[in-house]
């Protein structure tokens, strides 16, 4: 996704960027350096896996709706760590953007191209107050600028999410649906629980239990999708379950959805997950002929027969 690049007094109108000043007296004395004051700029929106426009346009989604959150209050601009080089790629500067100063740190005038990288580390988990939600957001961000006199130079930083929010959605659909319909989800008509479990390479883990709707924040890459669904209507001793894992990778600076479906077509129930439009990656399990509205329902397999439940 593109950043929206803002102006240093945009930033601060809108509260959407953050900005860290440097003094600006100190011109080197020989006046062979120069003062720079470095600024970030992002946006709280962030790319959606769900959808893609035939002209290619992305769909983007509020980091706060991403995340099932009132509030999402971007980091401190001094928390960033920046690192400078120079056109040879030697380091002039790697710390803390908070700590950066022209005084300590004197860039010579050049004709070449300094580059500066800006990164927050960022945690795997739910965002928000309580101690159990620990997940934050990681940033990445890189741009180049010229020394070529001892003036005070300002240096935007555009910064992008580089971890992934992975959200999920319980859903109904039917060929018939009326607003009836709509109102009663059939998913959790057919299950009563929904149990999944998300890990990753690096085994970290994120649980999201009882039809879980907030996103978490997650590392990009292969991550594997466990879950358990508990048919609302078992009445055995141990409850029916639908167990599966899928694998998918993950994206920076973008919202996956994993959908679970329930569908009924031509009178045929199925449970259709789907990982993202654009990955086009769809699993069809078969639910069999479950009446809802019976608390002794059948369940019949593919070939007809079935069982009391």
């Amino acid at each position: 996704m593109s950043l929206n690049k803002l102006t240093v007094w945009m930033l601060a109108a809108t509260s959407i960027a953050f900005s860290s000043c440097i003094d600006d007296s100190f011109n080197g004395g020989k006046n062979e350096y120069a003062t720079l004051n470095f600024s970030l700029a992002a946006n709280k929106s962030i790319s959606v896996g769900t959808m893609t426009r035939a002209d290619g346009d992305t769909e983007t989604i509020a980091m706060a709706d991403a995340l099932g959150v009132e509030t999402f209050t971007q980091p401190e601009a001094g928390n960033f760590t920046i690192k400078i080089t120079d056109a040879e790629g030697n380091t002039k500067y790697d710390g803390l953007l908070s700590a950066y100063s022209s005084e300590t740190t004197k860039l010579p005038i050049s004709n070449d191209k300094y580059k500066v990288t800006a990164t927050l580390a960022g945690a795997v988990g739910f965002y928000g107050e309580a101690e159990t939600e620990t997940g934050a957001p990681a940033y990445y961000g890189e741009t180049e600028f010229s020394i070529t006199s001892d003036a005070i130079i300002d240096v935007e930083i555009p910064v992008a999410l580089s971890n992934s929010i992975l959200k999920f959605e319980y859903t109904s659909s039917s060929e018939t649906e009326d607003e009836t319909d709509a109102e009663t989800n059939l998913f959790q008509d057919y299950f009563s629980d929904c149990d999944i479990t998300v890990k990753d390479a690096a085994q970290n883990e994120v649980a999201y239990n009882e039809f879980e709707e907030r996103g978490a924040f997650l590392e990009v890459g292969k991550q594997t999708i466990a879950y358990t669904l508990t048919v609302a209507q078992a009445q055995s001793d141990a409850s029916k379950t639908i167990t599966g894992s899928v694998d998918v990778t993950l994206k920076a600076n973008t919202c996956h959805i994993f959908k679970f479906n329930v569908t009924n077509v031509g009178g045929v129930n199925k449970l259709e997950i789907v990982i993202d439009d654009t990955i086009e990656t769809t699993h069809d399990i078969e639910l069999g002929d479950i009446d809802i509205n019976d608390d002794n329902y059948i369940q019949k397999d593919e070939n007809g027969n079935g069982e009391n439940a």
